[in-house]
């Protein structure tokens, strides 16, 4: 099927001319005879769950585990090839938590485990039990799934960030992955006696005589100083001796956790030695902005905190030097000189006196207001960065997530009608593979300009929701209006010059207090996944 994607495979182990074949959508069963191998299964409706592991229990039985879909059980009737599909739940003793995703099925020493968000369980045939491997206690991590790896002889487990270990003592132990810091490990391999462990962006070879590690956070480092005045551009600085004067009003220091996956998770807080004597509040900003310091010498402590609660630390010494004026002796000499000029003065300048002052005080307030300003364009510019996807430079999952929330809300209490449409680029892999990932990544550029454009008003949101997928939300807009919006969407797009179309499922509903937001998406990928199952270059109201 070229609409469909192969996963995994896996030969019957009770008729060698019969391969099942595990797909994004559901399984597929081809058959080998003298005129070569045919499909006499191709059950593709499962609702996009992608199949992971493919077990045959008995001839006509197989179990498969699934990325969006649970474990599930089906039975083959051989006479007409048709499949009956069982989830497999709590009633076999198998618990999930809140959400059906990454489901995993092994065999090991002649019994089936799952893997599950909620743990390990054994199959006895009848029922799963909740099972312990060792030490199971240092791989609990809550709200994610175990996945197994296992060469006949040594067992491994991993997330897609942390890799154990278990050991000949029975005993989980977590090994050092740092060096696949670019890229989330997502397989485990074992080639000619080795463990090959890859990410996305590298493969590291297991080294069984190095010394294991504990997951450690990334290392703190300063990337970035710069000093800036009323009456100067700014000015990077090297990132060892700092040293500024007085006459650079701001200083501006910019560190990050390196060598982090999450880097979404980061949190940091700082104290300025000798000025302060406790640590700020935790924040994400990455930047501490320094104003006006009087000479003498500080010390800046950094520490960098991520979701397992490890913490970095970084000290960054610098030096604020006085100017020629400021000087001790320097000071001397004009209060001498201004003691003369006062005793001449002080007469001429008692009738200007409350002038100026006066005018020093406007200048002053005007001075505050533009640093102010200046101050809220930066925080308003980096507020922007953070709710914009970096490739696109529309609107991240992040702002979408608060934005749908805030609309749901406003809707539910006017009684009002939204509308959300899932939109996604047809053949998007098989655009990849013939023009390059870079031509991947300028056709989403364009096409979301292009998505943009087609808004009806400011209260329209398109954002990117992941990967070639983008999120359009329409608040007020009925059914008409919606697809309306959405079908000039598609029709521009198969029209330009971009060589793609796409596919939208689109949802219309009017809210209450009780409405989920994920509810109203998962509407609108069921209308999406039968727009591609119709054919694609579509829109579907589900």
């Amino acid at each position: 099927d070229n609409n469909t994607t192969a996963r995994n495979f896996r030969q019957s182990r009770f008729d060698p001319d019969l391969v099942y074949v595990g797909t994004e959508f559901g399984i597929q069963i081809l058959k080998r005879s003298e005129a070569g191998w045919r499909s006499v299964v191709n059950k593709n409706d499962m609702t996009n769950l992608t199949v992971t592991q493919i077990i045959e229990r008995s001839p006509g039985e197989i179990w498969i585990g699934t990325e969006r879909g649970g474990i599930q059980r089906l039975e083959i009737e051989s006479l007409n090839w048709e499949i009956h599909a069982t989830p497999v739940g709590a009633e076999l003793g198998l618990e999930y938590g809140d959400r059906l995703e990454g489901a995993y099925l092994y065999e090991m020493n002649g019994k089936m485990l799952a893997s599950t968000d909620k743990g390990l369980f054994r199959y006895n045939g009848e029922q799963f039990e909740p099972y312990q491997i060792g030490n199971s206690d240092v791989l609990n991590d809550t709200g994610r799934t175990l996945e197994l790896a296992s060469d006949g002889e040594d067992l491994w487990a991993f997330y897609y960030d942390r890799l154990f270990h278990l050991d000949e003592l029975n005993r989980w132990t977590e090994e050092d992955i740092s060096q696949l810091s670019k890229g989330a490990m997502t397989v485990i391999e074992f080639i000619d006696g080795r463990v090959l462990v890859g990410g996305m962006g590298s493969i590291m070879t297991y080294d069984g005589q190095a010394s294991t590690h504990s997951h450690q956070a990334g290392q703190l480092k300063l990337t970035y100083a710069e000093v800036s005045g009323a009456e100067r551009q700014a000015e990077r600085l090297p990132l060892s001796n700092i040293s500024v004067s007085t006459a650079d009003e701001r200083l501006t220091l910019r560190y990050a956790l390196t060598e982090f996956e999450r880097p979404e998770a980061v949190r940091y807080r700082t104290r300025l030695a000798p000025v302060e004597n406790g640590y700020s509040s935790w924040t994400d900003s990455g930047q501490q902005s320094l104003l006006n310091l009087q000479p003498g010498n500080y010390l800046l402590f950094v520490q960098a905190s991520s979701d397992d609660d490890n913490v970095a630390s970084m000290e960054v010494p610098f030096v604020v030097k006085p100017q020629w004026y400021e000087t001790s002796m320097a000071q001397i000499v004009l209060i001498f000189l201004l003691m003369i000029l006062m005793y001449f003065a002080v007469r001429a300048l008692a009738g200007r006196r409350t002038r100026l002052l006066k005018l020093e005080n406007e200048l002053l307030e005007q001075k505050v207001t533009e640093r102010t300003r200046a101050l809220q364009s930066a925080n308003q510019q980096l507020d922007r960065m953070a709710h914009l996807d970096g490739l696109t430079q529309i609107p991240n999952r992040r702002r979408l997530d608060s934005y749908l929330e805030d609309v749901r809300l406003q809707c539910a209490e006017r009684g009002r009608v939204m509308a959300l449409a899932l939109i996604d680029v047809d053949h998007f892999k098989r655009f990849n593979d013939t023009h390059g990932h870079q031509a991947g990544d300028t056709l989403l550029v364009e096409l979301a300009k292009l998505l943009s454009r087609n808004l009806r008003r400011a209260e329209d949101l398109v954002a990117r929701y992941g990967g070639e997928e983008f999120l359009v939300v329409l608040p007020g807009a009925d059914a008409g209006s919606a697809l309306e919006v959405i079908e000039s969407m598609r029709r521009h797009v198969e029209e330009s010059e971009l060589g793609v179309t796409i596919s939208a499922g689109l949802h219309v509903h009017t809210p209450d207090e009780n409405t989920a937001v994920e509810a109203m998406i998962e509407q609108a990928d069921q209308a999406l996944y039968s727009a591609k199952h119709a054919g694609r270059n579509r829109v579907v109201t589900g």
